[in-house]
């Protein structure tokens, strides 16, 4: 059996970036995920930025997927990750590989703002950049460093 390593650069032709901050709850933020979706290595990157404190509590995954499912599958699992979990029949990945937390850290951060939602929640409302570094997994796959900038709101008040 032959090993292929997988060669991940999100700034490659056919990667698909979405950013998810917001969703359909009580509240209006929850935790940002920042998602690169590299279609030609089947393979999904997941940052995920906490909103319950400026110590923005960040971790980051490389979700790497069979080579023989296809794109409709992949994108059924990429909603399930920020929806209601609405595709039962989603594929899950092959491996899941969480960076150590030494590959990866908060380049630069600017406060934009301060908002206050109709139902009282408040939040601080940064962009953050966050700097990962070339991470390997021998035999798997090879993660080329990389920058990515988003948004974070930070939940300063609950709802009454």
């Amino acid at each position: 059996m032959t090993e292929i390593q997988r060669k991940l650069d999100v700034a490659g032709d056919n990667v698909t970036i979405i950013d998810i901050e917001s969703y359909y709850s009580i509240y209006r933020y929850g935790s940002t995920q920042k998602i690169y979706y590299l279609k030609d290595e089947n393979t999904v990157i997941k940052i995920r930025i906490g909103n319950e404190s400026p110590d923005f509590d960040i971790t980051v995954k490389v979700n790497i997927f069979d080579a023989n499912i296809s794109d409709e599958s992949i994108q059924k699992w990429i909603n399930n990750q920020h929806s209601d979990a609405l595709y039962t029949d989603a594929p899950e990945p092959i491996g899941v590989y969480s960076l150590p937390e030494d590959s990866y850290s908060v380049s630069s951060y600017n406060l934009v703002d301060h908002t206050v939602e109709h139902s009282g929640d408040e939040y601080d409302n940064y962009v953050l950049e966050i700097y990962v570094d070339n991470v390997s997994e021998e035999g798997i796959y090879n993660l080329k460093s990389f920058v990515a900038k988003t948004a974070v709101h930070i939940r300063t008040k609950d709802i009454n």
